[in-house]
């Protein structure tokens, strides 16, 4: 199974900022990008899951944790 990569939008819904910001953050290297063969970014959910801590926000949504495979679902 795939890990799923989140668009910047994506990204930007989690973390409550611009999708703007978000490549900024990609750019000043505070957050993984991972570039397709388009150049388009996609981020890992794991890396997305440090920034939060970072930046001192609470836990991950779970529109994000459930595309975590590698974790079970909480009841």
């Amino acid at each position: 199974m795939t890990k799923k990569l989140l668009w910047p939008h994506e990204v930007s819904r989690e973390l409550g900022v611009s999708t703007a910001t978000v490549r900024r953050m990609a750019d000043a290297g505070a957050v993984e990008a991972i570039r397709d063969a388009k150049g388009r970014r996609r981020f890992r959910v794991e890396a997305i899951e440090i920034l939060r801590r970072k930046m001192g926000l609470e836990e991950v949504s779970e529109s994000a944790r459930a595309n975590r495979p590698d974790e079970e679902p909480k009841a």
